[in-house]
């Protein structure tokens, strides 16, 4: 999504799912979110509205390519890398960042990041891999809290562990 092509010829949107996204590759996703609706507000599965990223979130993903552009070191909390985010999104926007769209934000923070990084047209493509990635939205307390639930109920650690329960 570094490129170019990834917008004009791909036609695609930085906010597109396909890259910006939070799925947590350890957890199963909710049988009926992925084929309708869940409607149980207590559902502990993953569901694609807790993985799509929003605005401030999709910054940060973008900026997470190069955190030292945003004043961060590699080893920086979840809580820096969001005020650090913030103080670059003012200083960058100041006081028109109400006037440009979120996709308009987006593409300026990737050329941002492909200067930082000294990739010119047409290397913009990344391969390095991030030691940050944003988080889900939902809270990683409850989260741990249920899969804890689950390795004392199966017995051993990680058998069952997020798999639906079959009837």
């Amino acid at each position: 999504r570094f490129s170019p092509y990834y917008r004009t010829k791909e036609k695609l949107s930085l906010r597109s799912v396909s890259h910006s996204n939070t799925v947590d590759p350890m957890k199963c996703f909710c049988r009926f979110d992925l084929t309708g609706t869940c409607n149980d507000d207590d559902c502990r599965w993953q569901h694609m509205r807790d993985c799509t990223m929003m605005g401030n979130q999709l910054f940060q993903d973008i900026l997470s390519y190069s955190l030292p552009l945003i004043g961060c070191p590699e080893s920086s909390s979840n809580e820096d890398i969001h005020v650090a985010t913030e103080k670059y999104m003012k200083k960058l926007f100041g006081t028109s960042k109400d006037q440009m769209g979120v996709d308009q934000k987006a593409v300026l923070l990737v050329s941002k990041v492909n200067e930082s990084k000294r990739h010119v047209p047409p290397y913009t493509t990344y391969k390095g891999q991030r030691k940050w990635r944003p988080r889900s939205l939902v809270q990683s307390s409850v989260i741990q809290e249920e899969d804890s639930k689950d390795e004392s109920a199966s017995g051993s650690a990680g058998h069952g562990k997020n798999q639906p329960e079959r009837q």
